[in-house]
């Protein structure tokens, strides 16, 4: 098996991509609404994603749409 603390990471890597998927479907229509502002910072907060980390994801997110993401 695996440790608490071995779950506990996986958990949160399956939450952050969860967020980053979220992210990504909210920019695919090159704005994010009304609707979704508010659901993704719920989001942020159930996975206790510090607004930091959100910052880094989105810039990661837009670096991918820039084609930075490729190496």
């Amino acid at each position: 098996g695996i440790s608490d603390e071995e779950h506990d990471e996986a958990e949160r890597e399956v939450q952050r991509e969860a967020y980053k998927d979220a992210i990504r479907l909210a920019w695919s229509s090159g704005v994010v609404t009304g609707e979704e502002s508010p659901a993704l910072e719920n989001m942020r907060k159930l996975f206790g994603i510090t607004t930091d980390e959100q910052l880094a994801m989105e810039q990661e997110i837009l670096d991918e749409y820039l084609g930075k993401g490729n190496g």
